[in-house]
């Protein structure tokens, strides 16, 4: 899970996306801070999707957290505990507020990585390259995962999940370390280990459907959830393409390349010769598509080309045509070679797991041997070579270390029940770290390291590590939650489902268009968030099941009436720059609070929030009267 450094700091296509600190920002002792533009208002669309949806949702939980706390409705007390913690969402306000409550997070994980980006602290610093920094943190690591080692007795077949999971949890910290000390002497292993991930991928998916059987829509929908949800936020947050974070759509194809092989007579998967007859047509195309260069007949163009553009973008300065043609070309084997472990891993299980017979212990110590003959021979030919050569051989030669990891891991029933906890529990966000490391642990996509502590660089990189494995596993279990919501485990759940979500986005990526494209100020965009998380609560009550709330009709009016009083204001005004700009504020933050306590309908035996937020006109209670005192209050500020 690796990004690598391909950029130079004089690219000008990644000039293009850094910014310039408008304030005065500390250079850190030895190191370069890097100038960068702030975005512009109001923000690429992307973005505007990104904070009308998070917004909206936040501010839903917020009134109705809030208000179930202030009224200690006998809504909560009556939800059984069973239910509180389902799993699956339901039409009950606990499981919406939930639900809500982990898209809050997620907004606000998001959030960070949009001001690390775009409004820093501090200027982003570049890179400081120590090999002696280097190898005192992996000794540190490899001394805490020793102190970890936990036994499994009852779990010691070949590549259990404890075991895996530690092999991407070691993989994983180099990549980390290799990304922030800039490591470039460690391309090649690390090039290694982008293969092991891809092999994963072929091994685990063809595995699962080979045993399972599991082709139907829900598995299809979780899984692709699973590898493109956070990638999908945060390039819609950022603005990014997707090909900067390429090891997501890397790992998206290889999975329905594995979904496509076994689904096509899945009914005959149990024959073997039919199976091996698949794997040979998989191996045909792979060597068609990757290995000849007949364009446009056959080839790497004739398929990728008309969906790909050669255009310069943010992490494929080439275009993502060629971004893509050069990740995809470097493992085309990789997966391949997992799926045909995974075919005969039922023999090498059996073989490995007998340890009483004398002939085959002598048997794995000549494998062993010969192994680690083959991986020393390809270390010495293969790793002394420049990079573009070592990029030339590497999808053929690759398979070696992978099968020699793995023969001498589980060589022995011992080996095979220890396992490192902490290795294993990074192995569990391999995915979230790598995603979140390009803004939240580095900084500017990726090309400098993120700022909290100047002054101080070994301060500076605890605080900022610490923060980012926190956000990390969080966002993993946002997502495992969300997914666990709304991707139900029946098919036509899940279609209906898919339909909604996707209604939902249409409907606020076509506002935040136009808001763009009316130029739309921050308070506008604020009222239409506001107006949004009405209708939300207008749907909650009329959708939540043995709720007490009943929203009033002069709420949704009052806002609307707000909006046209914006709309007039701003018109006046030239986009709230004039200097009457406060006096207008002042305006737009009134009607909001009188908006929120004109919900009054929410606690239908509890009207003291009225009075809290606007105790004036706590009175007015028809739609007519609301829409009065609007008037008179933006008159009065006027």
């Amino acid at each position: 899970m690796c990004y690598e450094i391909e950029c130079s700091i004089a690219d000008p296509v990644y000039l293009s996306h850094i910014y310039i600190i408008t304030h005065d920002s500390k250079q850190l002792p030895g190191m370069a801070t890097l100038p960068i533009n702030p975005m512009a208002w109001p923000p690429p669309v992307p973005t505007m999707t990104t904070l009308l949806f998070f917004c909206t949702a936040s501010a839903i939980w917020l009134v109705l957290y809030i208000l179930s706390i202030a009224s200690r409705s006998t809504v909560a007390q009556a939800v059984p505990e069973q239910q509180k913690q389902s799993k699956t969402l339901t039409s009950t306000l606990p499981s919406i507020r939930a639900m809500l409550r982990h898209l809050a997070e997620l907004g606000v994980i998001l959030l960070l990585c949009w001001l690390a980006e775009h409004q820093p602290l501090f200027a982003p610093s570049t890179k400081h390259p120590t090999i002696y920094g280097f190898t005192l943190l992996l000794l540190l690591i490899l001394g805490a995962s020793l102190w970890s080692l936990r036994k499994n007795p009852s779990d010691t077949a070949p590549l259990n999940r404890a075991q895996s999971e530690e092999w991407k949890g070691w993989m994983q910290i180099i990549f980390l370390l290799y990304h922030y000390l800039h490591q470039g002497e460690l391309y090649k292993p690390v090039r290694i280990f982008i293969a092991c991930y891809v092999w994963m991928t072929g091994f685990g998916n063809f595995s699962f459907f080979y045993l399972k059987g599991d082709f139907g829509l829900p598995r299809l929908v979780s899984m692709l959830w699973r590898l493109n949800f956070l990638v999908f936020w945060l390039c819609m947050t950022m603005d990014n393409s997707l090909i900067l974070y390429y090891i997501n759509p890397l790992h998206t194809f290889y999975f329905l390349l594995m979904w496509t092989v076994m689904r096509i007579g899945a009914a005959r998967n149990r024959e073997p010769g039919f199976v091996r007859l698949k794997l040979c047509a998989l191996a045909a195309v792979i060597f068609v598509v990757w290995e000849l260069d007949l364009a446009p007949l056959v080839g790497f163009r004739s398929v990728w080309g008309p969906l790909l553009e050669d255009t310069a973008v943010v992490g494929a300065k080439s275009g993502a045509y060629h971004e893509w043609h050069f990740r995809t070309s470097l493992d085309h084997w990789a997966a391949f070679c997992g799926a045909c472990f995974a075919f005969n891993f039922p023999v090498f299980k059996s073989w490995i797991e007998d340890e009483n017979n004398l002939g085959g212990r002598t048997v794995k110590v000549l494998v062993a041997i010969a192994l680690i003959a083959a991986t020393c021979g390809w270390a010495y030919c293969a790793l002394p070579l420049p990079k573009l050569e070592f990029n030339a051989i590497h999808p053929y030669l690759s398979f070696i270390p992978i099968l020699t990891y793995i023969f001498l891991r589980n060589a022995t029933k011992q080996l095979r029940s220890w396992h490192c906890v902490l290795l294993s529990t990074m192995g569990t966000y391999t995915l979230e770290t790598y995603l979140l490391q390009h803004h939240l642990w580095l900084s500017s996509n990726a090309k400098s390291l993120l700022v909290l502590i100047p002054q101080s660089y070994y301060l500076n990189a605890v605080v900022v590590s610490a923060l980012f494995l926190f956000l990390s596993r969080r966002a993993f279990t946002i997502t495992l939650a969300l997914r666990s919501m709304l991707v139900p485990r029946d098919t036509r759940a899940v279609v209906q489902s898919i339909v909604a979500m996707v209604a939902v986005l249409l409907f606020v990526h076509t506002s935040a268009a136009l808001l763009c494209s009316t130029r739309a100020s921050a308070p506008m965009v604020a009222l239409v968030i506001a107006l949004f998380t009405l209708a939300g609560l207008v749907l909650v009550a009329h959708e939540t099941e043995g709720s007490t709330l009943v929203l009033s009709k002069g709420a949704v009016i009052g806002v609307l009436g707000a909006l046209a009083t914006v709309c007039v204001l701003e018109k006046e005004d030239q986009r709230f720059h004039s200097p009457r700009s406060h006096s207008h504020c002042f305006c737009i933050l009134f009607l909001l609070l009188h908006s929120i306590a004109d919900l009054s309908s929410l606690l239908a035996h509890r009207r003291r929030w009225m009075w809290l937020c606007c105790p004036q006109l706590a009175s007015h209670r028809s739609p007519l009267a609301t829409l009065r005192a609007y008037a008179a209050v933006a008159w009065a500020t006027r």
